[in-house]
């Protein structure tokens, strides 16, 4: 259905791409994925790098993510 690849170095999450099937998209199932990922970098205290525009562009409508995003 959808997944989201990550690199992790040391403490940072690395985001460079974020997929959904053709059949499955606009069902908001990438935003969820998103959502659990960050909440997951959150809690284990990590910081993220979204390359991913999808990441960037939830982020920014989620402001609450912010904190996380590291600088590269």
């Amino acid at each position: 259905m959808s997944f989201c690849e990550y690199e992790l170095q040391g403490t940072t999450l690395i985001l460079p791409h974020t997929e959904t099937l053709p059949a499955w998209k606009g069902r908001g199932i990438a935003a969820k994925l998103v959502a659990f990922v960050l909440g997951e970098a959150k809690s284990r205290n990590l910081r993220v790098i979204p390359r991913c525009w999808f990441v960037g562009k939830f982020i920014k409508s989620h402001r609450e993510y912010a904190l996380l995003v590291a600088t590269e």
